[in-house]
C-alpha cells in the first residue's frame, strides 16, 4: 500500500446495500446530507436514482461517474479511472467532506475502494448491507462452515481453484450463466441455485434442475449463483499426488524405487490398460459396466506410474507435477492452432498434418522419422510409421489396411453371422498372400517401405517449398 496522500478533504465511503435508501440507517443518511459533495460510482442500481433525488432536494451536490464506464478498455482501467476521479474531487474540496457512494457494501467485491486504499487515499468506510448477507438468509448457509466467494469470470477461467460451497457474484449475462452451468454438469454431485435481485420486489431464488435455467429470468449485474459441491477434477488429482508423496517417505518399498526400477511397471500397467480397452470394445449390454470399471482401475494404476516418476524428478529438483501439467497444456494449445488460434481446418487429416509440422519445428527435426522410439517394434512401429506417412500425404500400405480391417472384424463380436465369417476369411487370405510365410521378414519389409516413402515425400515437399 502507498503512503497516505496529503489530501485536504475527508472521504467517507458509503455502501447503499442491495436496494438504495431503504437499507441506509438515518445516521448514515444524515452524513450524506451534510457532505459537501457526494460522488456516485454508478446510478445503475435499484433505488439509487431516488436517493440521488432526495440528496439534491436537500441541496447536496451529487456527481455520477457512469461516463467512465464508456471509455475504459477493461475493468482494471475502469477502477483506476474511478479512484483517480475520486482523489481529484478530494483535492478540489479543501476542508470539506466528500462522500463516495457505492452499491452493496464497500468491503465486498468493491474493487474501486481497494484501489483507493492502494493509492494511499485516507478514507472512512461506513458499513453497508452486502448481497452476501441476504445470501446467507436465503440459502440457510452459515459462512463459518466454509464458503468461497468468486467472481464469475474467475470461476470460468480457473474452475480448479474452487471447491465445495461457492457463491458466484457478477453473473452479468445469460451466456456467463450458461458457461457456469455447463461446467457444473461435469460434476456429478454439484447443484446450483440462482440468486436474482435479492432484497428487491422481483427477487428470484430458484434451483437449477438438469442444467435448465429459468427461461423468464432476465440475467443482469444483480444475478448471482450459489453452488454446492463444486468439485474440480484437479482436486482429486491433487489428493492422489499427496498420497504418492506420503508413500515415498513412509513406505519402505516406495522409498527404494528409482526411475529404472519402475520402468517395467510402467510397461506392464500400459499393457493392462490396453487389455482393459480391448475388453471395453468387445463387451456389450450389462457386462459393459464391469468392463468400464476395470478400465477405470487400470487407468488409475497407470496414473500412479506417471505421478511417481514426476515425484522422483521433484525430489531431484528437476521438475514436478506442476511443470508436467503446464508444459503439456502449453503444448496442446500450441499444437491446436485451429482451436486456440486463427488456423482453419476441415478434416482430421489436416489436424494431424499441422500437429506433425508444429512438432518438427518445436524440436528442430529434419524428418518425421526423428523421435520415433527405437524400442517401438513390430506392429506398433508399423502403425506409427503409417500415421506419419498419411500425415505427409502418402497412401496407407495394403498390409496395414488389411491388419486394421482384421482387427476391426475380430473385435466386432459377430461370430455367428455367416457374412461376417466370409469377410473375415477373405481378409485373412488376402493378408496371408501379402505377408507370405515369414511374418517377421514382411514386417521389416513394411517398415523399410514406410520409411522410404516418408523420406521420399519429405524430399518432394521440401523441393516444392
Amino acid at each position: 500500500m502507498s503512503e497516505p496522500l496529503d489530501l485536504p478533504a475527508h472521504l467517507v465511503v458509503v455502501g447503499v446495500g442491495p436496494g438504495g435508501e431503504g437499507y441506509l440507517p438515518q445516521s448514515t443518511l444524515q452524513r450524506l446530507y451534510e457532505a459537501n459533495l457526494v460522488i456516485v460510482r454508478t446510478t445503475r442500481h435499484p433505488g439509487m436514482e431516488e436517493l440521488i433525488a432526495d440528496l439534491r432536494l436537500r441541496g447536496v451536490v451529487v456527481e455520477g461517474l457512469d461516463h467512465l464506464y464508456q471509455r475504459a478498455e477493461d475493468f482494471e482501467q475502469l477502477y483506476r479511472d474511478i479512484a483517480e476521479a475520486v482523489a481529484q474531487r478530494l483535492r478540489e474540496h479543501p476542508g470539506g467532506t466528500v462522500a463516495y457512494l457505492v452499491p452493496g457494501s464497500p468491503t465486498v467485491g468493491e474493487v474501486s475502494v481497494q484501489v483507493l486504499r492502494s493509492m494511499g487515499v485516507p478514507l472512512e468506510v461506513v458499513p453497508g448491507v452486502s448481497f452476501l448477507d441476504l445470501v446467507w438468509v436465503r440459502t440457510g448457509l452459515d459462512p463459518v462452515a466454509g464458503v468461497t466467494v468468486a467472481d464469475a469470470f474467475d470461476l470460468i477461467q480457473s474452475p480448479s481453484q474452487y471447491r465445495g460451497s461457492v457463491v458466484v457474484m457478477q453473473v452479468y449475462s445469460s451466456d456467463i450463466l450458461q458457461d457456469i452451468v455447463a461446467l457444473a454438469d461435469q460434476m456429478s454431485a454439484c447443484s446450483l441455485t440462482v440468486l436474482h435481485h435479492l432484497g428487491l420486489s422481483d427477487e428470484v431464488v430458484s434451483r437449477i434442475e438438469d442444467g435448465s435455467v429459468p427461461t423468464d429470468l432476465d440475467v443482469d449485474h444483480l444475478t448471482s449463483l450459489y453452488i454446492e459441491n463444486w468439485e474440480s477434477p484437479a482436486f482429486a488429482l491433487a489428493a492422489l499426488w499427496d498420497v504418492i508423496r506420503l508413500l515415498r517417505v513412509s513406505c519402505p518399498w516406495d522409498a527404494e524405487q528409482t526411475h529404472a526400477t519402475l520402468s517395467h511397471h510402467l510397461i506392464e500397467e500400459s499393457h493392462e490398460v490396453l487389455e482393459a480397452l480391448d475388453e471395453v470394445e468387445s463387451t456389450t449390454g450389462s457386462d459393459l459396466d464391469a468392463a468400464m470399471e476395470h478400465l477405470c482401475e487400470e487407468l488409475g494404476d497407470l496414473l500412479i506410474q506417471v505421478l511417481f516418476h514426476a515425484n522422483l524428478a521433484r525430489e531431484a529438483d528437476y521438475f514436478s507435477l506442476e511443470n508436467v501439467s503446464d508444459r503439456t497444456r502449453e503444448k496442446l494449445v500450441r499444437r491446436h492452432p485451429h482451436v486456440f488460434g486463427g488456423v482453419e481446418v476441415s478434416r482430421s487429416e489436416d489436424v494431424v498434418a499441422n500437429w506433425e509440422k508444429i512438432k518438427r519445428e518445436e524440436k528442430s527435426r529434419v524428418s518425421a522419422l526423428d523421435g520415433i522410439p527405437k524400442s517401438l517394434v513390430g506392429g506398433a512401429r508399423i502403425h506409427k510409421l503409417a500415421r506419419k506417412l498419411t500425415s505427409q500425404g502418402g497412401q496407407m500400405p495394403q498390409a496395414v489396411v488389411l491388419v486394421d480391417r482384421l482387427n476391426e472384424l475380430v473385435g466386432a463380436g459377430r461370430e455367428n453371422d455367416p457374412s461376417f465369417i466370409a469377410e473375415l476369411l477373405k481378409v485373412a487370405i488376402t493378408l496371408g498372400e501379402v505377408v507370405g510365410a515369414d511374418v517377421d521378414a514382411v514386417l521389416r519389409s513394411v517398415v523399410r517401405d514406410l520409411e522410404f516413402q516418408i523420406r521420399a515425400l519429405e524430399s518432394q515437399n521440401s523441393s516444392a517449398e
